[in-house]
């Protein structure tokens, strides 16, 4: 640990440094998204729902707040975490899922507290529609960092191929 910690270095000359000493709660910001297809349904919300995984395990989970269902949705927030930089296993996966659901109606929105999302409410309906899975520590043990436009998997509606191919 001595050779990659950046205590007793000169800070000009460190480009990188140990995962170890990054004692910060991980955070990612979620700018917006575009979908190519509305839905016939105008009365919609949707939110992202951010979760950092190990396996099956779910270490910590995040969401964003509702907005109208529109063809481009923009937050532009920081989401972060309960799990500080250097205690993320490598291997650990940031799933980013978009739901949406109906717009509650006006009597069950003086019911949510303001830092809850609607989706808290077990009234309010959701549907997952899109998600991605993306790979928070490389193979070379580097954390990722920067933007990025992820195309995300769509989740297929009733009715829909599941994805099966028959040759």
């Amino acid at each position: 640990h001595e050779q990659l910690t950046i205590h007793g270095k000169d800070h000009e000359r460190v480009f990188t440094i140990s995962l170890w000493d990054c004692n910060r709660k991980f955070r990612v910001k979620i700018i917006g998204m575009d979908i190519p297809v509305l839905p016939r349904n105008t009365d919609l919300t949707v939110f992202v729902e951010a979760n950092i995984q190990h396996g099956q395990q779910l270490l910590s989970q995040r969401r964003t707040t509702a907005k109208p269902f529109t063809e481009e949705v923009l937050w532009n927030v920081w989401l972060e975490f309960d799990i500080k930089i250097k205690d993320l296993p490598k291997g650990a996966l940031l799933t980013l899922q978009i739901y949406c659901g109906k717009t509650p109606a006006p009597s069950a929105k003086g019911n949510l507290h303001p830092h809850d999302s609607p989706s808290s409410d077990p009234k309010y309906k959701t549907q997952l529609l899109y998600y991605v899975n993306l790979l928070l520590i490389d193979h070379r043990s580097l954390l990722r960092t920067g933007d990025y436009v992820l195309h995300m998997w769509k989740i297929p509606g009733k009715g829909e191929e599941q994805g099966s191919i028959n040759a």
